[in-house]
């Protein structure tokens, strides 16, 4: 038997080393633009804005805690987290590792093809590389789970291949096992004869890469159920022998596939109105879908990054002939495989299976935009791809008229097929150079969408979303209202057009269409949420309410519910009431420093002073130039009787937030009610008492009371007594009965010649 591998090319380098370095040399020049494109959609999830790549802690968070990462494929994202600490936001490090991966992807589907001695190998793993399809793949920093699970997947192969001993007896006679054979029965008997012990450990090695492949993307579940073709095409049959040592392998990618498929429900949304297909309408969907794929492999023109949504019907009759027509199909190899051989047929059933998990019979999060999408074919184009570089190969060959005399015919004309390889690889290198650009940066890409598919509305609102980031409003709302037009009962448009209302503080009309996205998706939280904060805005504290009451009902494990809820009971002065929400929320949320600062403030204004100064102290290194954070403070540090520190923090409050009724109050009272030297820094009291007044047209009970005591505080006792009559009386008419109470308590005071002076609240003793 001839060592194919010991061939020396016209250098003297083994021919499997010029094969390898001419598919990556392949690869590299296809690529090589995407290496100077940017971050586009998705990416901000993935690397961008993805905190868990930021610290070892998130690095935990990927492996152990779903939900942190926006899918569960630990593997990938370990990946990004160590790019991230060695280049940080730089892409070009991250396009690089892509483009190398794709290299490497193609040569190990070279060797896993010339292992089953399919004719024209190296043509289909040239094919593979550089094929538009894969743009997708390579270009798109976020779908390095693609690239990545390919790699695992294709030396998982190569693995088992090596456990089995198939294609080690045959390997030198293309013509015993080739694309349109059955054969290597001999190989089949050579791996009876192995010694067990000697290949356990590829079978270990194989579990291992399958994890890895399932780790980096669940789609390789697939691969157990391949393999077992591949080797019933070899075999002729399968036996228990055959099928027992893949158990454990069906059983992982079962388990990763329930795995992925809860994920998409639970956190990533593939729910609701946009996936509410039958069984017989997600049936006809998959053989739509089969059919598209394969069009796209044979002619990859427009090779669009979201293909028109079709509408799928199961009362139009002619959308059953997609199905019906890949059935035909499969039936047709199925009967021609005597003279065919089995190849096609495998090449088929590879194609349909390992598409499975993207063929609409599960729910896929970015199937609301398109059922289809170049990357999802990555793996499942193998199959075809590997049967045009057979038919190619035997085409340039010549005529097949029994297997000894094709191989001869290919040996006499090796010129013809490398002519066919290269104009067709260079064609495809040509289409890729086309595509990249579209990849540049995430204006680029929705602008080629939407010169390509100008009817999707997902570009459209996008391009919205880019153009209100940037400030360019007129812009943005044009996008918006197209994508509207297009989509007018999409709960996404609605949303992100409320957002951008909401941001122009058009709040009524950011209200109506959070108000829609409810009607259309009532467990929206963030729709939910979003309408209470500007309730929130308006004082109408009921409904928002009802709405942060609505958000913990539909999100009860999320912080933001509870802390809107707990802002709204504080504004009621439901301070034990709103201390509850703030501490729940910060159990959800422990590293909020504007909850642990609104907690702090609820306790400063429920008296439990040492407590709320503790959490606002905090709150204060995060926040060192937050005015409430500083007033509460204040106000907690005076009460307690540490009057000097506390007006400090009152001063700066004020000198931050400027002549605000509130901070203008609580300053003027702390100066007037504590006996402390005043410092030639501060303001005069009097002056921010009679602004606070002047500010609330002297209609204010509470700015009145301040105003009274600091005039007690002065020594003009008669004007004291005059305006905390008047304070009385207009809380009185207002029904604030306790404060009217409390001014008459002082009221006795300054008609006694005496200033007000505030009891200090001591720290409780351990």
């Amino acid at each position: 038997m001839r060592d194919r591998s010991k061939t020396t090319g016209p250098t003297g380098l083994p021919q499997t080393a010029w094969a390898v370095a001419a598919i990556i040399l392949l690869t590299l020049v296809a690529y090589l633009p995407a290496i100077r494109c940017g971050f586009i959609w998705d990416d901000d999830r993935y690397v961008t804005e993805n905190v868990t790549l930021r610290n070892l802690a998130g690095l935990g968070q990927i492996w152990f805690k779903p939900g942190a990462t926006v899918q569960y494929y630990p593997l990938s994202f370990t990946t990004f987290w160590i790019e991230y600490h060695l280049w940080g936001l730089d892409p070009a490090g991250y396009h690089v590792t892509n483009i190398l991966l794709q290299g490497l992807n193609a040569v190990l589907l070279w060797l896993v093809l010339r292992r089953l001695a399919v004719p024209g190998a190296w043509l289909a793993a040239a094919l593979f590389a550089v094929h538009p399809v894969q743009v997708e793949s390579v270009a798109w920093i976020t779908e390095r789970k693609n690239v990545l699970c390919g790699a695992f997947y294709l030396a998982t192969v190569l693995a088992y291949w090596r456990y089995v001993r198939l294609g080690e007896s045959d390997s030198a006679s293309p013509h015993r096992a080739g694309f349109c054979e059955a054969g290597c029965e001999t190989g089949r008997e050579a791996g009876r004869k192995a010694d067990l012990p000697d290949r356990r450990h590829w079978y270990v090695t194989a579990l291992v890469l399958f994890a890895c492949a399932l780790l980096s993307k669940s789609v390789a579940c697939t691969l157990p159920a391949a393999l077992l073709l591949v080797l019933w095409w070899k075999r002729d049959r399968l036996t228990w022998r055959d099928i027992r040592p893949m158990i454990p392998l069906l059983v992982m990618g079962l388990i990763m596939a329930l795995t992925t498929a809860w994920v998409e429900k639970a956190h990533v949304g593939a729910v609701g109105h946009a996936w509410g297909l039958s069984w017989v309408e997600r049936c006809l969907l998959a053989g739509r879908i089969a059919w598209f794929y394969l069009d796209k492999l044979i002619w990859p023109h427009p090779i669009i990054f979201v293909y028109p949504r079709w509408h799928i019907d199961a009362a139009v009759w002619w959308q059953y002939l997609y199905p019906a027509a890949a059935l035909a199909a499969l039936l047709a190899l199925w009967l021609a495989r005597g003279r065919l051989g089995k190849g096609p047929l495998i090449a088929a059933l590879y194609f349909v299976g390992t598409l499975t998990p993207a063929m609409g019979f599960a729910n896929v999060y970015y199937m609301q935009y398109s059922y289809v999408a170049d990357h999802f074919q990555y793996l499942a184009s193998i199959g075809p791809l590997a049967a045009i570089a057979a038919l190619l190969s035997r085409m340039a060959g010549g005529a097949r008229q029994g297997p000894g005399r094709a191989r001869d015919a290919g040996r006499r004309s090796p010129v013809a097929m490398r002519v066919v390889s290269a104009v067709v690889l260079a064609a495809l290198v040509v289409l890729v150079w086309r595509c990249t650009p579209a990849y540049q940066n995430k204006e680029s890409l929705w602008n080629d969408v939407i010169a390509k598919n100008p009817d999707a509305w997902m570009p459209h609102l996008n391009l919205a979303n880019i153009y209100q980031k940037r400030g360019e409003r007129d812009k943005a709302m044009a996008e918006y209202r197209k994508a509207l037009q297009l989509q007018p009962d999409n709960t996404e448009v609605h949303y992100d057009l409320a957002q951008a209302l909401f941001v122009q503080s058009r709040f009524e009309e950011a209200a109506d269409h959070y108000r829609k996205a409810i009607d259309l998706d009532p467990t929206h939280h963030m729709a939910i949420n979003n309408l209470g904060t500007i309730y929130l805005k308006e004082d109408k504290l009921d409904e928002a309410a009802a709405c942060f009451e609505k958000t913990i009902r539909t999100r009860p494990k999320e912080a933001m519910g509870y802390y809107n809820l707990g802002r709204v009971c504080a504004l009621r002065k439901q301070f034990d009431r709103a201390i509850e929400c703030f501490n729940q929320a910060l159990q959800l949320d422990p590293g909020s420093t504007y909850i642990r600062a609104d907690l702090g403030g609820a306790l400063i204004e429920a008296g439990h002073y040492a407590e709320g100064i503790q959490y606002l102290q905090a709150a204060m290194q995060a926040l060192p130039d937050d005015a409430k954070v500083h007033l509460y403070l204040g106000i907690g540090l005076a009460r307690e009787g540490k009057a000097r520190e506390g007006i400090e923090h009152l001063v700066t409050a004020w000198r931050l937030a400027g002549d605000s009724t509130e901070f203008l109050n609580e300053l003027a009272w702390a100066m007037a009610t504590r006996e402390v030297p005043r410092s030639p820094d501060w303001p005069d009291p009097v002056v921010l008492a009679e602004k606070a007044c002047s500010l609330t047209n002297h209609q204010d009970p509470n700015a009145l009371d301040t105003l009274a005591a600091v005039y007690a505080n002065a020594g003009r006792f008669a004007d004291a007594i005059t305006i905390a009559g008047k304070a009385i009386e207009q809380a009185r008419a207002s029904k604030q009965t306790a404060l009217a109470d409390d001014i008459e308590r002082r009221l006795k005071l300054y008609q006694a010649g005496r200033p007000y002076r505030e009891i200090p609240t001591p720290a409780p003793t351990k």
